[in-house]
């Protein structure tokens, strides 16, 4: 059997540099990914306990059924006309009267109301926003004025870097210059003039100046554009 030759002093000092960047950046991904476990995690917390620290989802516990119904759907802001449709109840219903009461009344069985309301010890928060219009459509709304203000801003971008690119033309170092200028100029400046432009066109409140705010602000992918294109 040939011998194996012992590594040179070089290669083994990059092998412990690269091991130490590996660790480096592992700590790092840990240490970035954490907040967000923890965010998660907390999302399951009942209001009740969420003084207290749990480093996994907690465990469901028994609902109480002879609390009284108006204190829970105060607490758990359950939409009561859901309720009353789901359990098949017309008509006026006493908030003063506990959950149980309410399947006497009612002739609810007393598994199905316990059901019902079973999942809000640990799932209200995530049940009240899946029921809620108002996150459907403030979801769908970001997602439309975000890919519509990336989509054109590559656009304006590219094309406006593909006509600075050449540079050959005194006009077009003069507006390049401009790009860079506005670089250097905080946003915060811009602000107060920005909005009365914006209200002046009429715009406030509209999806359409959500979009086309970022784009008056779109120097730096026209310069990238424009680094790029001169390249080619």
């Amino acid at each position: 059997m040939t011998e194996k030759k012992p590594l040179h002093p070089e290669a083994i000092k990059k092998r412990i540099i690269s091991g130490i960047i590996i660790l480096f950046l592992g700590i790092y991904s840990v240490l970035t990914i954490t907040p967000f476990y923890f965010l998660v995690i907390r999302s399951f917390v009942p209001t009740v306990e969420s003084t207290n620290f749990y480093a996994k989802i907690p465990e469901n516990k028994t609902f109480d059924i002879d609390a009284k119904f108006g204190n829970i759907a105060t607490f758990y802001n359950m939409d009561v006309a859901r309720f009353k449709e789901e359990m098949g109840i017309s008509g006026f219903l006493n908030m003063n009267l506990t959950i149980r009461q309410i399947g006497e009344k009612y002739a609810i069985d007393e598994g199905r109301i316990r059901g019902y309301f079973q999942p809000y010890y640990l799932y209200n928060g995530w049940l009240n926003m899946l029921q809620s219009a108002q996150f459907y459509r403030s979801f769908f709304g970001t997602v439309i004025v975000t890919v519509m203000a990336i989509f054109l801003g590559a656009l304006l971008g590219s094309a406006t870097g593909y006509g600075l690119s050449s540079g050959q033309h005194k006009w077009q170092q003069v507006i390049l210059t401009l790009y860079l200028l506005q670089m250097a100029i905080p946003g915060m400046i811009t602000m107060l003039p920005s909005y009365i432009i914006v209200r002046t066109l009429g715009l406030t409140n509209t999806w359409l100046i959500l979009i086309l705010v970022p784009l008056a602000g779109g120097a730096l992918s026209t310069m990238i554009f424009t680094t790029a294109a001169s390249g080619v």
